[in-house]
């Protein structure tokens, strides 16, 4: 049996890292108290790929917004947090997602400031 090694992930430095204030505990008790975020990859047609970046309430379990693009990279992620706050402008979530590159870049970093959200992240590859 040939085993597949596993990819090398680059730890983000701690400056933009967060606690994991949510704790897998998604549910929320009123709207807009605590959004999850992720990225996933779609293949379809002779390889192709998209990406789409969603968040989702976790009081009703809805999408609050959601961006599809052929690129996996920080402006799908900064778009979709764009989208929801245009839709909910007031929103004050915590916001947990996993440790991927888009997530503790700088500019999440700054949308974080701009929008008064709360950071939470799991471990890399370890979202909802």
């Amino acid at each position: 049996m040939i085993r597949k090694k596993r990819p090398n992930y680059v730890n983000a430095p701690a400056l933009h890292i967060a606690e994991n204030v949510v704790n897998r505990k998604f549910q929320a008790d009123v709207p807009n108290q605590k959004w999850c975020t992720d990225v996933t990859e779609l293949k379809y047609g002779n390889g192709r790929k998209s990406y789409l970046s969603a968040i989702i309430d976790g009081y009703a379990n809805s999408v609050v917004s959601w961006v599809l693009s052929h690129s996996h990279d920080n402006e799908l992620v900064m778009s979709t947090i764009k989208k929801a706050y245009k839709r909910n402008p007031n929103a004050t979530p915590h916001l947990y997602s996993d440790r991927g590159f888009q997530y503790t870049s700088l500019e999440y970093k700054q949308l974080q400031k701009r929008y008064k959200f709360t950071k939470s992240m799991s471990r890399v590859s370890r979202c909802c």
